[in-house]
């Protein structure tokens, strides 16, 4: 029987490798042209795949959420408050370039990246798991497959 601990577990090896197949695809997407980007600019390629995660794992997890960890140490089964607030205060970051029901939607993905930094108390496990999560975003809004 396994532990849902063992699942949680944060392991750097296992993330790249989960993610490593997401970048290829979205690679070969492009190369081969069978994936043509629409009007979408490198500059903003670049912005919302690397800048943004790098940037918003720091912030939110590297900073807020470290703080908050000294704060408040407690959890929900395997979310802590210090998590819950953060991604809260995530999630209303949003509200200034995105819609409401958008802001809503982030908040569980921010849940996740929480939990990796609360498991691992590195941002490299958030940061590659939003860069995964933005390279899909980027795929189903802004490739053209057909």
């Amino acid at each position: 029987m396994f532990s849902i601990i063992n699942i949680l577990s944060v392991n750097l090896r296992d993330i790249l490798i989960a993610t490593i197949p997401v970048a290829i695809v979205f690679i070969i997407l492009l190369l081969t042209g069978y994936a043509r980007v629409g009007n979408i600019d490198l500059r903003s390629i670049l912005i919302f795949l690397i800048f943004a995660p790098l940037v918003e794992e720091y912030l939110f997890r590297g900073l807020f959420q470290s703080m908050l960890l000294t704060r408040f140490s407690s959890s929900i089964y395997i979310v802590s408050y210090a998590n819950i607030i953060t991604s809260i205060i995530f999630s209303l970051s949003h509200l200034f370039y995105n819609t409401l029901l958008h802001s809503v939607l982030v908040f569980f993905p921010s849940m996740v990246f929480g939990i990796l930094y609360d498991r691992s108390r590195s941002i490299i496990p958030s940061v590659i798991t939003h860069f995964v999560y933005n390279i899909n975003i980027f795929i189903v809004y802004n490739i053209n497959i057909f």
